[in-house]
């Protein structure tokens, strides 16, 4: 089975979904920490603090699946993370890592990792706890009729009939999940008989949104003259500023008036500019142009339009953001890292609002974050009503400085938006510098 040529399900409205990840080992996270998807995600805390350590085995997974060849169980140096050697992937010491995924069904399923002597990683294990709290290992030679016992008298007859087709086959590794063949399109299941609607692994659910995420990393190039043309539809391998000057140009040919000016709109509410156009250059490459000012009359817009690469960091750098929000559809996770990154402090606070949109759509946004203002207007939005403090979770990252190990504290926001008790706060700092600044001028008129 190659599991780079499945066609995932984007945009999937099943009620069943990831609700959480679980990393063990992996560089500076040594015990286990979980990751809580909740509609907006927040990950926050200081620079190493291990932030990016959390989410790194989901594109780890990601761009071995999205691989055109079989790079074996893992694709160490890929579009959306890189590492050269086996090493740098496992805490100082190990020599293996395991990440979780649970789900919505109250199902989990472990993966486990081992670097090999020769080279690179191999699943060793994969352990499942299915809904009524059973414990199931498998393992790679282990026989399909194997497994069959392991499932109790769940629709025992359909089991035979498929476990006897594949009585002589083994479950072997796909890439970094497990081939078991019939076994991961056999429902299982749910509390009620007449249900069959959980699935025995996850592994599908759990490929499905590897495939379906869309990454922006937090360095997205610099400004171009031209971009190349790319495809224009979910779902988007690799990271997806690559995709990003193709998209709006699409939509300019295909006469997408509303998405257009909805992303006007969008850049406009940050203080960027009310309008973004392409033109494509031949058939390889597309440029894009942002109006330089606000003109109402059309012709004068025309010649105020400029090259992208023309204008502040910030337009380049946020644009990717707010067209991957745009086209993200329900239950996608979109992953940003530091959104806010060249973006003026008006611009950061408003931010929060754009992210908030995305997130009553469905879409499910992790965002890795230095900025107090987008945290502030999260909070400022969910105190206005107008985000549920459920949607919204904040992780904080922090390094043991003596022992290097990362530590995730989980916090929800009240009907206040305020996430109480808390192991740090950016406002401290903020509060900090002005009491420095304050006593260093009143100092200068005292002496």
């Amino acid at each position: 089975m190659s599991i780079a040529n499945n066609t995932p399900l984007v945009g999937s409205r099943t009620e069943n979904r990831i609700t959480s990840v679980a990393i063990e080992n992996f560089k500076s996270i040594t015990s286990p920490q979980e990751v809580q998807f909740r509609g907006l995600t927040l990950l926050a805390g200081a620079n190493s603090s291990g932030k990016s350590s959390a989410m790194q085995p989901l594109l780890l997974m990601k761009q071995t699946l999205e691989a055109s060849y079989d790079p074996g169980t893992f694709l160490l140096d890929g579009p959306n993370v890189r590492f050269s050697s086996a090493k740098q992937v496992v805490s100082i010491g190990k020599k293996n890592f395991s990440i979780s995924f649970s789900s919505v069904k109250d199902w989990k399923t472990t993966f486990s990792y081992e670097i090999q002597k020769s080279s690179g990683f191999q699943l060793k294990t994969m352990t499942m706890t299915d809904l009524d709290g059973s414990l199931h290992r498998i393992t790679a030679g282990m026989r399909y009729s194997d497994l069959e016992p392991r499932m109790g008298n769940r629709d025992s007859m359909v089991m035979k009939a498929l476990t006897d087709a594949f009585d002589r086959s083994q479950v072997s590794s796909d890439r970094c999940l497990m081939n078991l063949g019939p076994f991961d399109l056999f429902m299982m299941r749910a509390s009620s008989k007449a249900e069959s609607s959980q699935l025995i692994s996850g592994q599908p659910l759990i490929r499905e949104m590897l495939l379906n995420l869309l990454h922006l990393p937090g360095l997205r190039g610099t400004p171009e003259r031209t971009y190349k043309t790319s495809a224009t539809s979910n779902p988007f391998p690799g990271s997806f500023e690559t995709y990003c000057a193709s998209v709006i140009h699409q939509w300019k040919d295909a006469g997408s008036e509303t998405k257009l000016k909805l992303l006007g709109s969008t850049m406009a509410d940050l203080g960027l500019t009310n309008e973004v156009t392409s033109e494509r250059i031949d058939d390889t490459r597309v440029e894009l142009k942002v109006a330089h000012t606000n003109a109402a009359n059309s012709s004068k817009r025309k010649r105020d339009f400029v090259s992208i690469a023309d204008v502040g960091l910030g337009v380049s750098q946020v644009l990717p953001v707010l067209v991957a929000l745009q086209v993200a559809l329900k239950n996608q996770i979109v992953y940003l890292e530091q959104p806010e990154i060249h973006l003026h402090p008006k611009a950061q606070f408003a931010l929060a609002t754009v992210i908030a949109r995305a997130v009553k759509r469905g879409v499910i946004v992790i965002a890795e974050t230095h900025s107090s203002l987008v945290i502030r207007g999260v909070q400022t939005l969910v105190a206005s009503g107008e985000l549920p403090g459920s949607d919204v979770g904040l992780h904080w990252f922090s390094r043991n400085p003596k022992t290097g190990v990362t530590k995730i504290s989980f916090a929800e926001l009240d009907e206040n938006g305020a996430f109480g008790e808390w192991p740090a706060d950016f406002d401290d700092v903020q509060l900090n510098a002005s009491r420095g600044y304050l006593d260093a001028v009143s100092k200068r008129y005292r002496l």
